[in-house]
C-alpha cells in the first residue's frame, strides 16, 4: 500500500515538474518570436506574442519589450504600464527608467513626485523586503526567547532582540509604501474623461490623457471606478480605460 502511494506521488511531481517546464518553455518560445516580429517591424505581432509569453510566465524582459512594442505603435499609456510593471519587480532597472523619463518627456506627462518613504521602498523589490521582515521576525523571536529557554545573557539578548524589532519596523514601512504603491493605475485610453458622478451624462472635471498615473481609492460603481489624479482631483473614471499596475 505504501508502495503504491508513494509511486503516485513520485508520477504526479514528476507531471507537476513536465508541466512547469512546458509552460516555461512555451513561454521562450513566444518570447523569442516576438523578439523577430519586433526585428522585423511587426509590432502588433510582437505585441501578441509578448502578451502570450507572459501569460505562460511573468518577467522583466518580456513586460519591457512589450513596452517597446507599444512606444512603436505609439501607444504611450499601454508603453509606460508595462515598464511600470518593469519597476514593481526591478525597481532599480535603469533601462526601464530611461525609456518611461524619455516617454513622459515626449508626451509632455509631468511624472509623478516620489515620497522619501516611495524611494526608500523602491531600494529593493517587494519579495525582498518581505523576505527580510520574516527574517527579522524570527531573529527578534530567537533572541527574546534565549534568556528564558536557555539562560542566554538578557541583556546582550535583548540588546539584539531590539536591533531585530528595528529591522522588522523598518522593512514594514517599506513593504506599507508598496501598498499605497499598489493603488496605481495608469491612464491607457487616448483620452478619457473624469466625471463628478459615475454616470453617463455626468459632467467631466478632469481629462486624464493616456500614461498619466491615477490613484484607485476602493470604490467601484460599474463601469467606473473613483481615482485620484495627480493633482489632487478624485472623480470617475471608465475601468476600461485603465490597467493596475500591479497584477
Amino acid at each position: 500500500m505504501m508502495i503504491r502511494k508513494l509511486t503516485w506521488y513520485f508520477i504526479g511531481t514528476c507531471m507537476l515538474g513536465l508541466t512547469a517546464l512546458q509552460a516555461g518553455s512555451s513561454a521562450e518560445t513566444f518570447f523569442q518570436e516576438g523578439n523577430e516580429a519586433f526585428t522585423e517591424g511587426k509590432y502588433k505581432e510582437a505585441v501578441e506574442l509578448y502578451d502570450r509569453s507572459l501569460t505562460k510566465e511573468q518577467t522583466t524582459a518580456g513586460q519591457f519589450n512589450l513596452g517597446n512594442a507599444y512606444a512603436k505603435l505609439g501607444e504611450t499609456g499601454h508603453a509606460i504600464l508595462h515598464y511600470e510593471r518593469v519597476l514593481v519587480i526591478d525597481p532599480s532597472n535603469p533601462d526601464a527608467k530611461a525609456n518611461l523619463a524619455h516617454l513622459r518627456k515626449e508626451a509632455d506627462l509631468i511624472p509623478g513626485t516620489e515620497s522619501r518613504w516611495t524611494r526608500y521602498a523602491s531600494s529593493m523589490a517587494v519579495n525582498n523586503w518581505v523576505w527580510l521582515a520574516a527574517l527579522a521576525f524570527w531573529v527578534m523571536l530567537i533572541f527574546l526567547l534565549l534568556p528564558t529557554l536557555y539562560g542566554f545573557r538578557k541583556r546582550l539578548s535583548y540588546t539584539l532582540a531590539g536591533l531585530a524589532c528595528a529591522g522588522f519596523a523598518a522593512c514594514g514601512i517599506a513593504l506599507a509604501a508598496y501598498h499605497m504603491q499598489s493603488k496605481q493605475a495608469v491612464i491607457i485610453a487616448h483620452e478619457a474623461s473624469i466625471k463628478i458622478t459615475p454616470t453617463p451624462s455626468s459632467n467631466a472635471i478632469a481629462y486624464g490623457r493616456a500614461g498619466e498615473i491615477v490613484t484607485l481609492d476602493g470604490a467601484f460603481h460599474e463601469p467606473y471606478a473613483r481615482v485620484e489624479t495627480a493633482q489632487g482631483q478624485t472623480g470617475w473614471i471608465e475601468q476600461s480605460a485603465i490597467a493596475s499596475i500591479w497584477q
